[in-house]
């Protein structure tokens, strides 16, 4: 059995996490090769819930994973002054919803009480993450 540890406030380690996916992958192709699958013509994932980490120019992460499941109780207040912000319009034209642990809400959050990412040459998901390491 493999998990990881969610850190305070739906924050995660991202290179736990890679550590994690891979671990499963490799097990996965392992089992497969010993019922004599040694083919394998594709690999695919998603992490379905809203994650966002920084990563410097090298790709390695260098701020937390983000997630969903952070409810900072700012997130609402900024939520609810985007979505004053945003119109109708707005929602139509991209299909983009505002929500209160969706990223732009939360990257928001963070900038508006003084954190700043100066750092951070790219955002990425979990996902994309991966993929980009493999």
């Amino acid at each position: 059995m493999c998990s990881t540890k969610t850190l305070q406030d739906g924050i995660a380690d991202p290179n736990e996490i890679f550590v994690v996916v891979t671990d499963v992958v490799d097990s996965v192709i392992k089992s497969l090769r010993k019922i004599g699958v040694n083919k394998i013509k594709a690999i695919g994932f998603t992490s379905f819930v809203m994650n966002i980490f920084g990563v410097d120019e090298t790709g390695q992460p260098i701020t937390p994973c983000f997630t969903y499941a952070s409810h900072q109780p700012r997130n609402e207040i900024v939520e609810e002054s985007l979505r004053r912000e945003l119109n109708r319009d707005d929602h139509l034209r991209t299909g983009a919803v505002v929500h209160s642990s969706y990223a732009t809400v939360q990257l928001r959050t963070m900038i508006e009480s003084g954190q700043s990412f100066p750092s951070v040459y790219k955002w990425q998901t979990i996902s994309s993450h991966i993929i980009a390491k493999w």
